[in-house]
């Protein structure tokens, strides 16, 4: 096991890997999206109106995770639909 996670569960995924998706929850417009995370890791969230469009938007700043946990969080009162 080359990604050892001392004082926390080992974890079989390769660094580098794609984060994983652990919660997702909407109220009042606002969307929390949550994933396993590095500590220590920066994240950047991405999100597209439509599948269509041809560049992913940045959706606001880095995320560092402080621990085994990372989440954002994204206002979607306006479009109908969001894709991340």
């Amino acid at each position: 096991m080359t990604n050892w996670t001392p004082r926390a569960p080992n974890a079989l995924t390769a660094p580098g890997a794609p984060p994983r998706l652990i919660g997702v929850s909407a109220a009042a417009g606002i969307v929390t999206l949550k994933w396993e995370a590095g500590p220590g890791r920066r994240y950047r969230l991405e999100f597209k109106d439509s599948l269509s469009d041809t560049a992913w938007t940045p959706g606001g700043n880095d995320i560092r995770a402080a621990g085994a946990m990372a989440a954002a969080t994204d206002d979607v009162s306006g479009p109908i639909a969001r894709f991340y």
